[in-house]
C-alpha cells in the first residue's frame, strides 16, 4: 500500500513540474483509478496505450468514425463509409468485403449488395433471362421452339444466330430408324451421300488413329472399300464357318475352309478388270461333269480344253477318249520342241522303252535314247540309215553280222522280190529269188 502511495505521489510532482502535452501513462486501470478517484482529472492530452487499457490515441472519434486496430498494435481513427457502415442511423453505402460465387451466365459488379438489399446479378453476354415483360428476342425464341415440337422426327441443331433450326440431315424415326442425309430412313442406319464417294469413314484406334476406311457409293454404282495407305482389308469368319458372296439371294461363291467354290456352271473369269465379259474362263460344266476352260464367260460355249470325270484331258474335244486327246483341222496338231540340241519323245509298256529322237539335224527312233546306229536314222537330206548315223544314200545298211538284209516273201510260189527303178520311168528291173534261184528281168513299173 505504501508503494501504491509512492507512485501516485510520484505522478502527481510529475504533473504538476512538467505540463507535457502529452504523457505516457503505465500502470494498471486499477492503479490509474487509485491515482485519480480523489476527484476529476483532465487527462485530455494524455495517451494510453492499449496494454494499459487505453487507445494509443490522443484524437476522439467524430460522427461516422470507429477506432480499428492496425499492424503496430494501436488504434486508428477510421470513416464508416469506407468500411461500408452506415453511421448515424441513415445514409447510403455497399459492402465491398462480400465474396459471392455465382453460375456460369451470371456475373457480379464490384459491389454487387445495396443498403437497400438489392443484389445487382447480371447475365453474361450471350445470356438471357425470361422476365415479366414481353421481350422481341424471347418470343422469336419461343416461336422457334414451337416450331421444334411440330417438326416430326426432326432433329434439331443451334445455327449461326444461336438459334434451333431443324434439319434434314440427321432423322429419327418413331420406330427407332435413324438416318443421316436422308428424312426417310428404310434400315435401323441409313446414310444417302451427298456426292460420290462420300460415305462413310472408321478411323482406327490408339497407334492406327490416323489410319481410315472408307464405305462408299461410286458414280459408276460400284460399293467401294478403301483403307489409307497400304492397310489391308481382312474378313474373318471362325472355324468351319462359310463366307458366302450372293445374287438375288443366291450363292454364287462360297468360301470355307481354304476352298474357293463356284455354284454349278459357274465361272470364274480372267479379264479385265471392271469388265462383266471375260477374255477366258473356267468353271464346272454339271451336263457334263467336265472342268472346263472356255474363250468369254459361258460354261459349254467356246471350250478349249477340259478333264472329264475320268481324268483324260481333251483339246479340242469335249470328249476324250485317250489321257491326252487332241483334235484340230490343222495340219500340224502337236509341237514339242526343246530349247537345247536335243528333243526327245518317249514311249513306253509295261516292258519295253521306245525313244523318238531330234538330234543334229537327225530324227533318230528305236531303243536307244540317244543319235545312235543301233536306231534307224533319217538324216537333214532324207537318207535312212540302218545301223549307221550318216547314211550317204537313200538307203544304207550297215552291220557286222553276216546277214545286212534280208527279204521274204510269205506268198506261196512268189520268193523274195524287189523292184528297182530309175528316174526315166522306161522300165523297172525285177529281182527275183526263188527256190534258191536269182532271176533279174525288165518289167513294167509298178
Amino acid at each position: 500500500m505504501k508503494r501504491k502511495l509512492k507512485n501516485l505521489l510520484f505522478y502527481g510532482i510529475l504533473l504538476a513540474l512538467f505540463p507535457f502535452s502529452a504523457l505516457a501513462l503505465t500502470g494498471s486501470i486499477n492503479e490509474l483509478q487509485q491515482l485519480f478517484s480523489s476527484g476529476e482529472q483532465n487527462l485530455s492530452a494524455t495517451i494510453l496505450y492499449p496494454n494499459s487499457g487505453g487507445t494509443g490515441t490522443s484524437t476522439n472519434p467524430t460522427f461516422g468514425q470507429v477506432l480499428m486496430g492496425n499492424a503496430g498494435g494501436t488504434y486508428d481513427v477510421v470513416a464508416t463509409s469506407t468500411l461500408g457502415i452506415i453511421g448515424g442511423g441513415g445514409g447510403t453505402g455497399t459492402v465491398t468485403s462480400v465474396d459471392l460465387s455465382v453460375p456460369t451466365g451470371f456475373t457480379i459488379a464490384d459491389n454487387p449488395i445495396t443498403t437497400a438489399g438489392t443484389l445487382a446479378l447480371g447475365l453474361d453476354t450471350g445470356y438471357q433471362m425470361l422476365t415479366d415483360v414481353a421481350s422481341s428476342t424471347w418470343d422469336a425464341k419461343v416461336s422457334d421452339l414451337t416450331d421444334l415440337t411440330l417438326a416430326e422426327n426432326s432433329v434439331y441443331r443451334g445455327n449461326a444466330s444461336n438459334n434451333p433450326e431443324a434439319t434434314s440431315d440427321l432423322t429419327i424415326l418413331s420406330n427407332g430408324n435413324i438416318g443421316i442425309g436422308t428424312t426417310a430412313p428404310a434400315k435401323k442406319l441409313t446414310l444417302a451421300q451427298s456426292s460420290d464417294n462420300s460415305g462413310l469413314r472408321i478411323y482406327g484406334y490408339d497407334d492406327k488413329a490416323a489410319d481410315y476406311a472408307d464405305l462408299s457409293m461410286q458414280s459408276n454404282g460400284y460399293f467401294k472399300i478403301e483403307t489409307s495407305g497400304t492397310r489391308s482389308i481382312e474378313l474373318n469368319v471362325p472355324t468351319g464357318a462359310a463366307m458366302f458372296f450372293k445374287q438375288n439371294d443366291t450363292s454364287i461363291v462360297r468360301l470355307q475352309s481354304g476352298r474357293f467354290q463356284l455354284p454349278d456352271n459357274g465361272v470364274f473369269g480372267l479379264g479385265a478388270a471392271g469388265s462383266v465379259s471375260n477374255d477366258y474362263g473356267f468353271g464346272y460344266n454339271s451336263s457334263t461333269d467336265n472342268f472346263e476352260i472356255v474363250d468369254g464367260s459361258t460354261i459349254g460355249t467356246d471350250v478349249r480344253m477340259v478333264i472329264d470325270n475320268t481324268g483324260n484331258v481333251g483339246i479340242g474335244t469335249t470328249a476324250p477318249l485317250s489321257p491326252l486327246h487332241v483334235e484340230s483341222a490343222e495340219d500340224f496338231i502337236v509341237r514339242l520342241k526343246s530349247t537345247d540340241n536335243k528333243g526327245a519323245i518317249i514311249l513306253e509298256d509295261n516292258d519295253s522303252t521306245t525313244y523318238i529322237i531330234a538330234e543334229g539335224q537327225t530324227t533318230s527312233i528305236g531303243r536307244q535314247n540317244a543319235l545312235s546306229a543301233g536306231n534307224l536314222n533319217i538324216d537333214s537330206s532324207g537318207n535312212v540309215g540302218i545301223g549307221t548315223t550318216a547314211p550317204s544314200s537313200k538307203l544304207e545298211l550297215s552291220s557286222t553280222a553276216t546277214t545286212t538284209m534280208q527279204i521274204m516273201s510269205t506268198g506261196a510260189g512268189l520268193g523274195g522280190r524287189a523292184i528297182l527303178e530309175d528316174t526315166d520311168g522306161a522300165g523297172c528291173t525285177e529281182i527275183t529269188a526263188l527256190n534258191g534261184t536269182l532271176t533279174a528281168q525288165i518289167v513294167a513299173c509298178p
